[in-house]
């Protein structure tokens, strides 16, 4: 996960091209390990691909989903805009799943030392968009 981080009207883009990474910032200190190493890294616990295990764990332990998991059915193309469509019919899991993600999200973005709004990366637009902004009837 990455932000935008603007200066004096200017864009960072930091010796690699790699400022604004918030994705392994710790939200969970015993939480999930990441592949940096880490424990309870934002993106392990936020980002898409977070969001699609946690909801096809909940869907494979319940009968109370939309999506209820039968053996035949395949979870594993299930992507988090899925999960975020899913939760807009009022599934309850789906909602679960995008209520703590858009926790750990507020969370990092409260403990963040930025004044101003994060402007989020391209690839993470339409997840931020599902987790804040309600979609029109």
């Amino acid at each position: 996960m990455a932000a935008g981080l603007y200066v004096d009207r200017q864009l960072l883009s930091g010796s690699l091209g790699g400022a604004g990474e918030i994705g392994h910032t710790t939200i969970v200190p015993d939480g999930p390990i990441c592949p940096c190493g880490n424990h309870g890294c934002l993106q392990e616990l936020s980002a898409g691909p977070a969001m699609e295990q946690q909801y096809r764990m909940l869907v494979r332990s319940s009968e109370n989903s939309i999506m209820y998991y039968e053996p035949h059915i395949n979870l594993q193309p299930l992507k988090a805009t899925d999960v975020c469509a899913v939760a807009e019919e009022g599934d309850e899991l789906a909602v679960q799943v995008v209520k703590q993600a858009a926790s750990y999200l507020g969370i990092s973005m409260a403990n963040s030392s930025i004044r101003k709004p994060l402007f989020w990366a391209e690839r993470f637009r339409s997840q931020v968009r599902c987790l804040s902004i309600p979609r029109p009837k």
